[in-house]
Parts: structure tokens; C-alpha cells; sequence
């Protein structure tokens, strides 16, 4: 899969047929994460870095090293923007991004685990044999209404659970002690 035919794929087929106020889910897949505008990082050119922070407004001097425009780079907040993330707020579709390595949150991927558990399973030809095509559409065939109801219940499960774990960790920095001992006595 390229960026290119699935840019061609999400508008073409698949936002031509959703229904309007549908949210769309994408997770972090080459193809789906093109930026429009590259946020530089250590592995950009000098220039690269150099042309971004001139068009942002971020004085540096040039005779400034890699590291040091980076640093100067990282004394702004910037946020990626996503070619793909564009075409479906434009029609008044909402797009979720999953977070990277969080495929526990993307019911796709618990249906793809169960399909790839039952063609192991079955599958006794060779692989890309027509018996092993037929297997595939078999147990695509099986996947139901419910079976995917049941795969976004999960993950929303899932995201609940990790929100409750999620506790923000509060240090005063207004109270000082010179005495550290009561700490670590405890």
C-alpha cells in the first residue's frame, strides 16, 4: 500500500460512501500519516532545519550547529498535521488517531487476530494456493455485525480502563524543605 492509492481509496470509495457525522478511525500506518509539513528532527538536513525555522519566525544565527537549531526548534510546540486528516474534515467527518502501539484501541486489528488464529488453524495448502484463498474468504465470511460490535466494545473497554490508570503525578514546587530526612525514612 502507498500514501498515493490509499489517498485515491479513502476519498474515492470510502468517504463517497459513509454516512454524514461518521468518525473515522486511523491508526499510524506509513500511508495514513504523511504530513503536509515535515516537522524536522535529528535525522533532517541543516538546511531543512534552517528553511523551517525561517518560515516559523525562530531567529538562530547561521552559524549555529545541527544540535543548536534543534534546540531552538524544540523551544516551540509544533503539531504534526496529516495530509489525509484534511479531506475528511472538510465533508464533517471526524477523524480519532489511535496513539502508536496502542492496537488494543483499534477493533480491526482484534478482527484480523481472530481471522489470521482460525487460517492457521485451517489452512493445511500451501501458502497463496487457491485452497488458502478460499480459506481466507471463508472465515472473512464469518466475521458478523455482532463480531465487530463486540471488538469496538472491547476497545472502548480498553480505553476506559487505561484512563482510570492514568493518575497526573502533582509536585508542588512552592514548598521547599532543606530537610529531605522525613522522605526518606518513610
Amino acid at each position: 500500500m502507498t500514501a498515493e492509492m490509499f489517498e485515491t481509496w479513502f476519498d474515492k470509495q470510502l468517504l463517497a460512501n459513509l454516512p454524514s457525522n461518521s468518525a473515522i478511525v486511523l491508526d499510524n500506518a506509513s500511508y495514513h500519516s504523511v504530513q503536509l509539513k515535515k516537522i524536522p528532527n535529528t535525522s533532517s538536513k541543516k538546511g531543512e532545519i534552517q528553511n523551517f525555522l525561517t518560515e516559523h519566525g525562530l531567529y538562530f544565527e547561521e552559524n549555529y550547529t545541527k544540535a543548536q537549531l534543534l534546540e531552538v526548534l524544540h523551544t516551540r510546540k509544533f503539531e504534526k498535521q496529516y495530509k489525509i486528516d484534511a479531506m475528511p474534515r472538510d465533508r464533517g467527518f471526524r477523524v480519532i488517531r489511535l496513539p502508536p502501539y496502542h492496537c488494543i484501541f483499534n477493533p480491526i486489528e482484534l478482527i484480523w487476530s481472530q481471522m489470521k488464529n482460525n487460517i492457521r488453524r485451517n489452512n493445511t495448502a500451501p501458502k497463496f494456493s487457491s485452497a488458502t484463498i478460499n480459506i481466507i474468504r471463508e472465515e472473512a465470511s464469518k466475521i458478523t455485525a455482532e463480531t465487530w460490535a463486540n471488538c469496538v466494545r472491547h476497545s472502548i473497554k480498553e480505553d476506559q480502563y487505561r484512563a482510570r490508570l492514568i493518575n497526573p503525578l502533582i509536585i508542588n514546587l512552592e514548598e521547599s524543605s532543606d530537610d529531605d530526612s522525613d522522605y526518606f525514612d518513610q
